[in-house]
């Protein structure tokens, strides 16, 4: 089963001219007999689809995520999300979105769009 740190979840970037900020997004999934499942949802019995769009590529239709703001958040919902699964192999997925800011807190830009 998927395990995690403090150590792996270390986000301390910063310079003397800029503050950065992240948005970390988590989700769960199975794939099995060709049924993907959501290991984060409630209702187990619903099988999602893997669609693809030219502005986003691949990705799982109503798959369900989860803001986590430090290693605590990700051991927790990686705990749920193995109870749920019934085999092995699954997939753990990390978005980050970072937000870069000037010393008096103004948006320069922000990654990925």
């Amino acid at each position: 089963m998927a395990q995690l740190n403090n150590q792996n979840f270390s986000f301390h970037l910063t310079d003397w001219n800029c503050l950065y900020r992240f948005l970390v997004r988590v989700s769960y999934l199975e794939i099995y007999n060709e049924e993907v499942r959501d290991l984060l949802s409630k209702n187990q019995n619903v099988h999602l689809e893997i669609k693809e769009r030219p502005d986003v590529g691949v990705y799982v239709k109503d798959l369900s995520t989860y803001v986590v703001n430090n290693a605590e958040d990700m051991e927790r919902i990686m705990t749920m999300g193995n109870k749920n699964s019934k085999v092995l192999p699954f997939i753990f997925t990390l978005n980050m979105v970072t937000i870069n800011f000037d010393r008096n807190y103004q948006d320069l830009w922000v990654l990925p769009k």
